[in-house]
């Protein structure tokens, strides 16, 4: 065939552009593989016997942001130096790391699935989205010459069952969490382990000395599904395949409106509905449906038999793991969900709604909502409910009462005839309803030991306001122990918060925490921004029936869950008291992820103290009787009685002599007595609103506390304006030994995030002190309760600075002697107060939590030395098992511990040279510690810590004549949280100094 020219030169430029592709595809396949690092003599394989068995599908829990203890608000960034600051300013944020597949580290982010294969010579992990990453185990190095990819290269080394991994080489292009770039410097360490059977826990430091100013950590769970199946996760879809396949409309209902039906293929993407009144589309359906269950973001849901009349909307929602019929307000707001008594079929969605379920009447009709969740436990999934008040405050822990229904008794039922749906309403708590399979608890000794468990950590995260009007706005908190963080959380970090690791964030949530504007957190997304912030110290139990036999004897095996413990006719199996002989789980000792020290003081379950009522209906039986005498020795209360009658109920109280709040009560009441809302207004008002679980020692420690109108009412409430547009409150204790004429000394103790004053006067106590040593005690009541310590001329900073002077001038309080103390984001403000504004004060003590300065605070300390050489004397308290000490317990040589350090040293002009010692750690990789150069004196002796339970550093000046100003206090078995000295230590320092007029210092010796 003759070809034209044109045609001719065509041809010619297909065939070298033919050429050209095969070329590159040559030299693409070259570049798609490289050679094994293989070391002469490395370490072998491990055997197949010695591996673990994490074979299978695991869904990871918490939100899709990189550290779930971090306060929602708080921005989720990396601790950038300025110049990659500069660069992630300027880059897109991308949810979940990066835009497109997910690499390293945000792949151990996600929510989705993951399936997990180990053999010896490698770990692979399989998730529903994004590469496969092999993490290789048989010995290799990381490769000479690296080709990097979105996953990295991982070579892992097994730790018994323990698998520690180093990863490197991750593509530049790949995103950090939250959006940031990254340096091919980067290298991320983990720690995998399985705690339980069912739970994979993830420890991820990310260490990048070109772009952070130091280790980014966080640590990721997973809970194993053995009896899911991978799926294709189609980013097309993007959690909005809907299925309409039936009953658009009932019939002759009297919609405003239709229902929009899509398809899988054309997915309906229309904005949520507003709460109009206008008919809710499919899309909003579908949110609804994810808000009353709490489901995962990855999880589709099939929305289908839709159903609506005047003033409710019905549907069925299918997940692959549950079906459920919904109801709703017309515009979507208000859902409700119970799970069907069908599974999920694998392709036929269609179901018809439970129109009579009571809780489906009572939500239509707009009562309060129940929230459901559906957990793994043991294998097998189960369900619990709960409901949160519409009045729960977002700034304050919320407490959290679980409560068990006897056998035979559904969820509705119990929680509508005991009470605490009306009660947890009108006094602003949770109440969480476990839920016994088929309406009957094992009736075996600790039977639902590991359900109850699963609540409890499950809970901790996952509570929801669903109240009428719909789901809460997004708030600026979540769980922080968390999460359980709790109180706020740890130390240190950049402006606006920073995660917890080693060295500190700023004060993340161990169960609460959060930043000062609020807000949803937009770099995590999801549901967090809805959960309330809770904390360890505000959990409670109660049970009637075989659902109090149950909860008691999760009590006696988990003694440190609980402050209270409250139960009808309860009659535990005898078998359970041998658990009483057991070590303590000293939970608070590990509130901090990532701590393994253990502890000095080791108790058994038996003399972990818990507040106990007891109530029997008729005459107890012996097992009842048993039961009483088992917590009597536990709270080591009195051998005999005081009889008083209690919220209406005639009750004899056992106390202990040294602490009121260990106590015993035991009621008797007649046979047809019923669990009803007398005695659950009884026991919340009369017993559990009274008592904390302090997080102060390993299994925390039973002690009183005071309701906010109790407080109100015990002390002086003063308010100031600074012109912030909201005047601030605090709280004023006088000592009743005042004398006439005298100018008293002034302490003020700083709550920390959530902790609102009148709720921290009763942990700190401080008050009491005075009361002894004869001060003024106030406590001031932060905006939200958050303190902002980046400003050192902002509105917080104003607030104190007019609070001294309205004290000084209210109570003739001598001006001189004016010192602070704070707790957490106490912490922070009191440390920034104390070196910013340091003429306010004779003396600081900051207690658990420091942040890394911004530059206004910086420049404010250098301003106030450039003025005069002025001093601050300071006592730095902090517990080894916090969230800014070591694993191991050990101050780390780098981190916002040793900033402070240094920075407290040089501004009192002290030189005394402090050591760093190597340590080998079996929990992490060796790391410096830091061992402090000021004299070492121990304190706080008893027969818990014989040695003593304070380690106090002492440095002096270098002056002339060397004053002793700076205090180093570390304590052990302490995690976030108070010891019951501290107050009365803090004092013991504070009162030796004295501000003169001239900024000097006088110190005088008692």
């Amino acid at each position: 065939m003759l070809m034209s020219d044109r045609t001719k030169g065509l041809e010619v430029t297909r065939m070298f552009a033919g050429l050209a592709a095969s070329l590159a595809l040559l030299a693409a396949g070259d570049a798609l593989a490289q050679l094994a690092n293989m070391p002469t003599g490395g370490p072998k394989p491990p055997k197949w016997s010695a591996l673990p068995d994490w074979n299978g599908v695991w869904e990871r829990d918490g939100d899709i942001v990189w550290d779930d203890r971090i306060p929602v608000g708080v921005p989720q960034r990396a601790p950038y130096n300025e110049q990659y600051q500069k660069l992630a300013a300027s880059a897109p944020t991308a949810r979940g790391g990066q835009r497109g597949a997910a690499g390293m580290p945000g792949m151990m982010t996600l929510v989705f699935p993951v399936e997990v294969e180990i053999n010896p010579r490698e770990v692979l992990l399989i998730p529903e989205s994004g590469p496969v990453r092999r993490i290789y185990t048989d010995g290799r190095q990381h490769p000479s010459e690296p080709l990097p990819n979105s996953a990295g290269h991982s070579i892992g080394r097994w730790h018994g069952q323990e698998l520690l991994v180093d990863t490197c080489c991750v593509k530049d292009s790949i995103r950090l969490p939250g959006g940031g770039p990254h340096s091919s410097a980067m290298t991320i360490k983990e720690r995998i382990y399985a705690s339980d059977a069912s739970t994979l826990v993830d420890e991820i430091t990310v260490e990048d000395p070109q772009a952070l100013t130091k280790p980014w950590s966080t640590v990721k769970t997973f809970r194993r599904r053995p009896q899911w199946e991978p799926v294709e996760y189609d980013t097309e879809e993007n959690n909005r395949d809907f299925i309409i396949n039936s009953g658009s409309d009932a019939p002759g209902a009297a919609a405003p409106g239709p229902v929009t039906t899509a398809s899988a293929g054309a997915p309906d993407r229309r904005p949520p509905a507003s709460h109009s009144g206008k008919p809710a589309d499919v899309q909003t359906l579908q949110q609804a449906t994810t808000l009353a269950i709490g489901n995962l973001a990855w999880e589709s849901v099939k929305v289908s038999d839709v159903q609506r009349d005047a003033t409710t909307v019905k549907w069925v929602a299918t997940t692959r793991s549950q079906k459920l019929n919904c109801t709703a307000a017309p515009d979507g707001s208000n859902p409700y969900c119970q799970r069907s008594a069908t599974t999920p079929a694998a392709a036929g969605y269609a179901a018809t709604p439970d129109a009579a379920s009571p809780a489906t009447l009572r939500a239509a009709a707009g009562d309060p909502a129940i929230g459901h969740h559906t957990i793994s436990v043991d294998g097998e999934d189960r369900t619990y409910s709960y409901f949160v008040s519409s009045k729960a405050n977002r700034a304050t822990f919320t407490f959290v009462v679980l409560a068990l229904p006897d056998n035979g008794q559904s969820t509705e039922q119990f929680a509508q005839t005991s009470g605490w749906l009306s009660l947890a309403e009108d006094n602003g708590f949770a109440v969480v309803f476990p839920e016994a399979a088929k309406q009957t608890w094992a009736n075996y000794s600790g039977g639902e030991d590991h359900y109850l468990k699963a609540v409890f950590d499950h809970a901790r995260t996952h509570l929801i306001p669903l109240g009428a009007g719909g789901p809460a706005a997004e708030g600026r908190r979540g769980e922080g122990e968390g999460r359980m963080g709790a109180g706020g959380g740890g130390a240190g970090g950049e402006r606006g918060g920073g995660p917890n690791r080693e060295g500190g964030g700023r004060e993340g949530a161990g169960m609460g925490g959060g930043n000062r504007d609020g807000g949803a957190n937009r770099e995590g997304g999801g549901m967090r921004g809805n959960r309330i912030p809770t904390w360890a110290p505000f959990y409670y139990l109660t049970g009637v029936g075989a659902g109090g036999t149950v909860a008691q004897e999760f009590a006696v095996n988990h003694p440190g869950l609980f402050a209270a413990v409250a139960t009808l006719d309860a009659a535990p199996f005898e078998a359970v008291y041998a658990r009483g002989d057991e070590p303590a789980q000293h939970y608070f000792q590990n509130i901090r992820p990532g701590k393994n020290v253990p502890p000095v003081w080791k108790q058994l379950k038996r003399e972990v103290p818990v507040a106990v009522w007891i109530f029997n209906s008729a005459t107890a039986s012996a097992a009842a009787t048993r039961l009483v005498d088992y917590w009597r020795r536990s709270n080591a209360v009195a051998g005999t009685a005081a009889t008083r009658t209690v919220g209406g109920f005639k009750t004899q109280i056992y106390n202990n002599s040294n602490n009121d709040a260990q106590q015993v009560r035991l009621t008797t009441l007649d046979a047809a007595t019923k669990y009803d809302a007398a005695m659950s207004s009884a026991i919340w008002n009369d017993l559990f609103a009274h008592v904390a679980r302090w997080t102060s020692s390993p299994n925390g420690d039973v002690g009183s506390m005071l309701t906010e109108a109790e407080a109100n009412a015990a002390f002086q409430v003063k308010t100031v304006d600074v012109g912030s547009g909201e005047p601030y409150k605090y709280y004023v204790k006088l000592p009743s030994a005042q004398g006439r004429g005298q100018a008293l000394p002034v302490v003020i103790s700083a709550h920390g995030a959530n902790f609102p004053a009148w709720l921290y006067l009763s942990q700190i106590k401080m008050h009491a002190v005075g009361e002894r040593e004869g001060f003024i005690t106030v406590y001031p009541s932060a905006h939200n309760n958050m303190w902002d310590f980046t400003h050192p001329d902002g509105p917080d900073q104003k607030f104190i600075e007019q609070l001294i002077r309205d004290v000084v001038q209210t109570y003739g309080a001598d001006s001189s002697r004016v010192y602070m103390q704070g707790f957490s984001f106490g912490s922070g403000l009191t440390f920034m107060m104390g070196v910013s504004h340091p003429q306010l004060f004779a003396a600081i003590s900051p207690n658990n939590g420091f942040g890394a300065f911004t530059p206004e605070v910086q420049a404010a300390v250098a301003a106030a030395k450039a003025k005069s050489d002025i001093r601050i004397p300071t006592m730095m308290v902090y517990g080894d098992v916090d969230s800014g000490s070591s694993v191991d317990g050990a101050i780390p040589a780098q981190g916002v511990l040793r900033d402070a350090i240094d920075q407290l040293k040089t501004f009192n002009h002290i030189t005394a040279a402090d050591r760093i010692e190597k340590v080998s750690s079996s929990n992490s990789a060796p790391y410096e510690a830091l061992v402090p150069g000021g004299k070492l004196v121990r304190a706080a002796a008893d027969r818990r810590y014989p040695q003593g339970r304070f380690e106090i550093y002492r440095y002096t000046s270098a002056d002339p004549a060397p004053l002793g100003l700076f205090d180093v206090v570390w304590i052990k078995d302490l995690s976030h949280g108070a010891d019951l000295r501290e107050a009365q230590l803090e004092w013991d320092f504070f009162k030796h100094w004295r501000r003169n007029a001239d900024g000097t210092l006088s110190f005088t010796a008692r």
